[in-house]
């Protein structure tokens, strides 16, 4: 349970300013979108624990991190050495340091920060928002695993509820008193929207799919982010020998970089 914050290396990075200035603005999202806008939710969902301190010693400015939310976040001190070679590889190579990517500049080289708990286990969506519910035995709440959603269910043009597959092989259907939230990830939440019958009506018709909605910007849009890996071969001694010194599997050390569209 967690969806995908249970994979890859459990990374700690917010989304950049300038992306969240840009959909408030180009898009024409509203306000509502801009980095001042979200940045209260940033903080009220990051817990940063203990005393951390960033490369240069000093605390994380709490105008931009929280230290009290729900999701563990821990910043490595000291970085290893290595992480700090790298820092320094790429300043020669003009990418500057940061102190701290997910405050003030995002842009730069840095000790890669990690979605931790104090155990040292993953901080995921389960860990930190739903698995505290469960310890507290609530009455109205029900944790379905392994059960497939297939379909929104509307009425009229309100979702009403959800279609659900469990294992055993039956349908049913959960109704919502209040809203649906669908959080199925960037591909499976405009899938689901467009078997919902929302979406571009072209594309829902060439499935027979009924329209309700007919919203060309489901299912459009996506942006990726493309990271540049880096293999480096060295006798199996060093390997041993660093890989007994690193917090995780990799990514000990991150650089955060504008990219250049190609003319």
């Amino acid at each position: 349970l967690g969806g995908s914050s249970c994979l890859n290396y459990g990374m700690w990075v917010r989304g950049a300013a300038q992306d969240f200035n840009r959909w408030a603005t180009q898009f024409k999202c509203g306000s509502d979108w801009s980095y001042d806008a979200v940045l209260p939710n940033f903080k009220r969902l990051e817990g940063l624990a203990g005393s951390p301190l960033l490369e240069g010693g000093e605390a994380p400015d709490a105008k931009y991190r929280g230290f009290h939310g729900p999701v563990a976040a821990r910043v490595p001190h000291p970085p290893l050495p290595e992480v700090r070679d790298f820092i320094q590889a790429c300043a020669a190579n003009g990418v500057p340091p940061t102190n701290d990517y997910n405050g003030a500049q995002m842009e730069g080289a840095a000790p890669t920060q990690f979605s931790v708990l104090a155990s040292g286990g993953r901080a995921n969506a389960f860990t930190s928002f739903v698995d505290p519910l469960v310890r507290q035995g609530l009455p109205n709440l029900t944790v379905a695993s392994e059960a497939f959603v297939t379909k929104v269910v509307l009425e009229g043009t309100k979702a009403r509820g959800v279609q659900l597959e469990l294992p055993e092989g039956d349908t049913i259907t959960v109704r919502a008193g209040k809203e649906v939230i669908l959080s199925a990830g960037a591909i499976a939440t405009p899938q689901l929207l467009m078997l919902s019958s929302i979406g571009p009506r072209d594309q829902l018709e060439k499935f027979g799919i009924p329209v309700v909605s007919d919203l060309p910007g489901v299912g459009s849009n996506l942006q990726d982010h493309p990271v540049a890996g880096l293999s480096v071969c060295a006798p199996p001694k060093a390997v041993e020998q660093l890989s007994a010194r690193l917090d995780s599997t990799g990514l000990n050390g991150v650089a955060f970089t504008k990219s250049r569209k190609a003319k």
